[in-house]
């Protein structure tokens, strides 16, 4: 879930599916403000911009935003309303499956399942992060 008033929330695989990203001239799907903005100028309509934040989860949100923007995101097709959003897919560090955070924060699997079973034969949630990176000490 984005910590975004998002009414019209898409997976990765739709976003890409329906509005299409364009590569920035540094061929990525990011795009740095330096390369989208010349002289002052959007080279794109606002319609055709989103921002691709970092807060709880990686997301585009339609539109132009200053807080947690870690660049942009140039669409072919523009977004409609300005409520849109798109999560990125995670990979689960327990059991490599492609996961996402549904509308309550949950990371689920494609199935829907937010359980998956780890090494010792237990089942588990899934966990876009090493849960042991936090206990390392420095």
């Amino acid at each position: 879930m984005i910590p975004y008033a998002a009414s019209k929330e898409m997976s990765e695989d739709e976003f890409f599916a329906k509005h299409k990203p364009i590569d920035s001239p540094s061929e990525s799907t990011i795009w740095q403000r330096n390369e989208l903005v010349v002289g002052g100028k959007s080279l794109y309509p606002d319609e055709q911009v989103w921002t691709y934040v970092c807060d709880e989860a990686d997301a585009a949100i339609a539109g132009w935003h200053a807080v947690n923007n870690n660049g942009y995101i140039v669409t072919e097709v523009p977004w409609v309303h300005g409520d849109e959003s798109m999560v990125f897919d995670s990979t689960c560090f327990i059991c490599n499956d492609t996961i996402h955070q549904d509308d309550k924060g949950t990371w689920i699997d494609s199935t829907g399942g937010d359980v998956c079973m780890n090494n010792d034969g237990e089942d588990v949630t899934h966990t876009p992060d090493d849960p042991d990176e936090d206990e390392e000490s420095i």
